[in-house]
């Protein structure tokens, strides 16, 4: 289907186009993180189309170092910290399981923050 992932330019170049922007994005729509995670692993690992349920380890697409980036890239994206209760591979090993993870990440920080912006009122 097309070459793994590793240490190649393309990744690289991702990386550094989204170091510059330290924005949290918006995950009100549920494909959102869907469409990112996909097209940052398609990008990532150089081939035309991912299935959203497609088994990334299983099928050798990636392989553990680029998982790390996946996590790295996860955290700086959508502005969640990934703890080490979160590193289970069924979060990460289909992009619809990225993207679930992220929206309950995401959805536990409005509830975290939600009190404290009440006591502030």
């Amino acid at each position: 289907m097309g070459a793994k992932a590793g240490g190649d330019f393309t990744s690289i170049q991702t990386r550094k186009a989204n170091q510059g922007s330290n924005k949290t994005m918006n995950t009100n729509d549920s494909n959102q993180p869907k469409k990112i995670v996909r097209d940052f692993i398609n990008n990532s690992i150089n081939i035309d189309t991912l299935g959203d349920d497609e088994n990334l380890f299983e099928s050798g697409l990636i392989n553990s170092l680029f998982a790390v980036q996946l996590m790295t890239f996860v955290e700086r994206k959508f502005g969640i910290e990934i703890g080490m209760d979160d590193l289970d591979i069924e979060n990460f090993k289909f992009v619809s399981a990225t993207a679930a993870f992220v929206a309950r990440k995401t959805a536990g920080q409005a509830v975290q923050t939600a009190p404290a912006a009440a006591e502030r009122k």
